[in-house]
């Protein structure tokens, strides 16, 4: 096979794995010329270097981590991909390759399942999702007034900063009707991080949540981006799923289809909330949001049955709030 970092130290082994290597790409039937290595030689001593930078770097992972729990440390992972691209229990074949829910920390680090002992769902205030695949609540039209401003936002023109966008401020003229959808990907700066493609936004889905809380038994969760909301009068939340087919018939609570296209078909029952239109970005305490975001925080609270441990006003470590 392809030589790996662990073949650099024995260069024996190096140079059959590299002339091994040559003998499979001597034609590539692709490009339909030769592959491989230009010098074995010259790829061995190449790989001798990288060795040599690197060995000082390179530790059993598995026995470091165990070794600090074993003394007390806490340990602290931070999961990269959403629950429902994970490739057993998400929306396949929509998916990633590996497991994303915390079943992963296991596969992944080489841990067990009892040192786990606090896990911690992050969960934005409304949904996104990059590229293909089911979207429920997904906002592709739907229109609505933005509430005039007060404060630093009086005028008539509404300046609402993009989060770490390039562009500036999103500009919006008072009480124009605007597409919640694009208001949410342009002011929560909702672009792939490696793709750099735009995500899809729409209103919070709790039935997916609830899933997740599920399947990841969450003990709190992390609402982040709520300033996002900001300026819009009403806010809806899917509550609940009904069948399409039936609607009459709404879904178990916590049920989540495990087949593509009954998701596809699900209908979504909202409640619709009060909306705010303070600047929330510089609040530091949770006594300090509006009262109607304090609802809408309850809300979702109670709908998924785990608490809110902690809420985001911001893209900045000193944004989020502890509740």
């Amino acid at each position: 096979g392809e030589p790996s970092d662990a073949d650099s130290e024995s260069q024996a082994l190096l140079r059959k794995c590299l002339r091994e290597y040559n003998t499979k790409k001597a034609f590539d039937p692709v490009n339909g010329a030769k592959g491989g290595v230009s010098s074995v030689d010259e790829e061995v001593e190449r790989y001798r270097n990288f060795a040599q930078l690197l060995r000082q770097q390179i530790i059993d992972s598995v026995t470091f981590i165990h070794e600090d729990i074993v003394r007390g440390s806490r340990v602290l992972v931070e999961g990269a991909n959403a629950a429902l691209l994970d490739i057993d229990f998400g929306t396949y074949p929509f998916v990633t390759s590996s497991n994303t829910t915390v079943g992963g920390v296991c596969t992944g680090l080489g841990v067990p399942p009892k040192v786990i002992d606090c896990i911690i769902g992050v969960v934005k205030a409304y949904t996104t999702r990059v590229g293909f695949g089911p979207f429920p609540t997904e906002l592709q039209n739907e229109n609505q007034d933005l509430e005039d401003f007060p404060g630093v936002y009086i005028g008539e023109d509404v300046q609402i900063e993009r989060k770490g966008h390039a562009q500036g401020a999103y500009a919006l003229k008072k009480g124009q009707q605007i597409r919640v959808g694009e208001m949410l990907q342009e002011v929560g700066h909702e672009y792939g991080t490696t793709t750099g493609r735009r995500r899809r936004c729409g209103w919070l889905d709790i039935p997916l949540v609830k899933y997740s809380a599920m399947v990841n038994g969450y003990h709190s969760i992390s609402i982040t981006k709520l300033d996002v909301l900001t300026g819009l009068k009403e806010i809806r939340v899917a509550v609940a799923y009904r069948n399409a087919d039936m609607t009459e018939v709404r879904l178990p609570s916590g049920y989540f289809p495990s087949h593509l296209n009954d998701l596809q078909k699900v209908v979504c029952e909202y409640e619709t909330l009060e909306g705010w239109s303070q600047d929330i970005s510089k609040c530091r305490r949770f006594a300090d949001l509006p009262e109607a975001a304090k609802r809408y925080l309850a809300r979702i609270e109670e709908l998924i049955g785990v608490p809110v441990s902690s809420v985001g006003v911001g893209p900045d470590r000193s944004d989020f709030l502890s509740m």
